[in-house]
């Protein structure tokens, strides 16, 4: 039996989609199963950012409805790594829970690991995906949108939903002044530190625009494999990157 994991942003722009792929790369790499679930209603991402937009025929309110097969609606993205797509079109109302809790059981019963990048906006999609997690990551950058939203999220996760919740750092800085603000609110909220990936700026936005995992920075990778073993029960010891407000950030 897999576990189910819900990843969710704190805010447009924090990179969840982009680390829920990097972490099914990793964890496939490592030898598990893995699918990627794109929970993002009516804003489909996550095939763009694996570069399987081009193989995608179904997608999740397809297979919810059994308008296809479980065959048809996988798309393989290498031995190990799959991802059903999210409808473009917004079906939220549309989508039975039930039906979408004997898909989890589905994929769960099938794969070591699944994936969901859940929409950081509130909706009954969001909290059936909740719901029918193990656990929660949280994604969080530095600055007070990013701060506030981070705490509603895990709030509701908390007392609606009664899962274990933790946090990925993501584009944090080596060096700052503002140094320790999202361990600070971390620490606040008590709830663990999943990972801390680093932001180069020199090479990030060529990164992204090659879209291939490869192209990372080793420290990126390092960091993302470290949350990755996280997420698989291991033991990592982890060090949190100070971190500075960046204007696009926040």
């Amino acid at each position: 039996m897999g576990k189910i994991i819900s990843l969710t942003g704190c805010k447009g722009g924090c990179g969840a989609s982009t680390l829920t792929a990097a972490l099914g790369h990793e964890l496939s790499a490592a030898g598990k199963s893995v699918c990627l679930l794109d929970g993002s209603i009516g804003m489909r991402a996550l095939d763009i950012i694996l570069r399987v937009q081009d193989k995608v025929v179904f997608d999740l309110y397809d297979l919810c409805e059994d308008i296809c097969s479980m065959e048809q609606a996988l798309v393989q993205v290498n031995q190990n790594l799959y991802m059903i797509a999210a409808p473009q079109l917004d079906v939220t109302a549309q989508l039975n829970e039930k039906k979408l809790q004997h898909l989890l059981k589905r994929l769960e019963k099938r794969f070591d690991c699944v994936l969901i990048d859940v929409s950081y906006v509130f909706s009954p999609v969001s909290a059936a995906f909740y719901r029918n997690s193990n656990e929660s990551v949280l994604i969080a950058t530095s600055g007070d949108i990013a701060g506030r939203n981070l705490e509603r999220i895990c709030a509701f996760i908390r007392e609606e939903i009664g899962i274990p919740v933790s946090c990925i750092a993501n584009f944090t800085e080596s060096n700052s002044k503002q140094a320790g603000q999202i361990q600070n609110l971390i620490s606040y909220l008590d709830i663990p530190l999943t990972g801390a990936v680093p932001f180069y700026e020199a090479v990030f936005l060529e990164a992204l625009d090659q879209r291939e995992y490869d192209a990372y920075p080793g420290k990126i990778k390092a960091a993302v494999r470290n949350a990755a073993k996280k997420l698989d029960g291991n033991d990592i010891s982890l060090n949190l990157y100070k971190t500075r407000r960046l204007p696009w950030h926040s």
